[in-house]
């Protein structure tokens, strides 16, 4: 799993890096047949083109290999969801409050990677008026660097002797780090410094030339500035350490409380939270910026994961890996 994460997150890595090669583009509106090229388009034409490669490769050269406990169906009960027993194992069913517990903290991390990547672009316009191809310039550059400190920490845990301690503590550990993250780009009032409006004439407001705060919004006025070098401390090390070490470990996690049976509709379930947490996580955090900018999205992210890392600590004894009895030898086993 560690392996798994660690090339994904080394693709995130390098993602950034691409985007910013075309930065320079500026948000022009040329075209190349009937694609528009620019800043925004190009990454995304590229990223298609790298789908539709990865779907070939996949399905020309992936060849499914179970490795686990193997049992005919006889009634309309999944297999996923059978509590096994005969003369050779006994396979218990998983712990149902544990997979409603790891499915929520996965619903929880996946709220926040979309809500970054959603609203990051125009909280540094707003905070720091930075104009657009600053902003994806310097966002892209920030990630990038927390990109490359999670791939180290991933090959930590898939390599080192990381990879040995319990799952939980490296568990509470990324959400504790994730809560500090949001804890220290709070606009606190101690931090003295307001934002500023965009300049701009009437009710015109072009941030391709400078940013600052949108006139639209009546939080701009109370709202203090986080100081630049928070930001970027904690988009650098706070991300590259929180990311690791929430998705690996739960991941991880919730595999082994399952256990060694067939885990394709709980697989897709997980999956699912979280898709569904990168849904209406945009909506949710793009609302609460309207309504207060970044006080209402801080303080909603922070107490969804004082409610994960609560729940972890409460059922910590019930998140561990099922544990089977061999009974004899069995070729169930593959």
């Amino acid at each position: 799993m560690s392996s798994l994460r660690f090339f994904q997150l080394f693709n995130t890595s390098t993602g950034p890096l691409i985007q910013t090669c075309f930065a320079g583009l500026g948000v022009s509106h040329n075209k190349i047949g009937f694609l528009t090229v620019n800043m925004f388009t190009v990454p995304a034409i590229m990223q298609v083109a790298m789908y539709f490669f990865g779907m070939i490769y996949f399905w020309l050269n992936f060849k499914p290999v179970f490795i686990g406990i193997e049992e005919d169906q006889e009634d309309d009960q999944s297999i996923e969801e059978q509590c096994i027993e005969d003369g050779q194992y006994i396979l218990p069913c998983y712990d149902r409050t544990a997979v409603v517990v790891c499915n929520f903290i996965n619903f929880v991390q996946s709220s926040i990677g979309t809500n970054l990547e959603a609203l990051a672009t125009v909280l540094v316009i707003s905070m720091y008026n930075w104009n657009d191809q600053q902003a994806i310039l310097y966002n892209g550059l920030l990630i990038a660097a927390s990109a490359f400190i999670g791939v180290k920490n991933y090959f930590l845990q898939a390599y080192s002797f990381v990879k040995l301690i319990d799952q939980r503590k490296l568990l509470l550990f990324g959400l504790t780090v994730f809560v500090a993250f949001h804890v220290m780009n709070y606009p606190f009032p101690f931090y003295g410094e307001t934002l500023d409006y965009i300049p701009g004439n009437g009710s015109i407001e072009n941030t391709t030339i400078i940013g600052g705060c949108s006139r639209k919004f009546e939080w701009c006025e109370s709202t203090t500035r986080v100081p630049v070098y928070i930001y970027i401390f904690s988009m650098i090390f706070c991300l590259g350490y929180g990311f690791p070490f929430t998705f690996n470990p739960n991941s991880t996690l919730f595999s082994d409380v399952i256990g060694p049976r067939r885990q394709n509709a709980m697989m897709g379930i997980f999956e699912g939270v979280g898709a569904f947490a990168r849904v209406i996580g945009p909506l949710i955090g793009g609302l609460l910026f309207n309504m207060s900018g970044p006080k209402y999205t801080m303080i909603f992210q922070t107490s969804m994961l004082l409610i994960a890392i609560l729940l972890l600590l409460i059922f910590w004894k019930r998140l561990v890996p099922l544990k089977i009895t061999i009974l004899s030898y069995t070729p169930h086993f593959k």
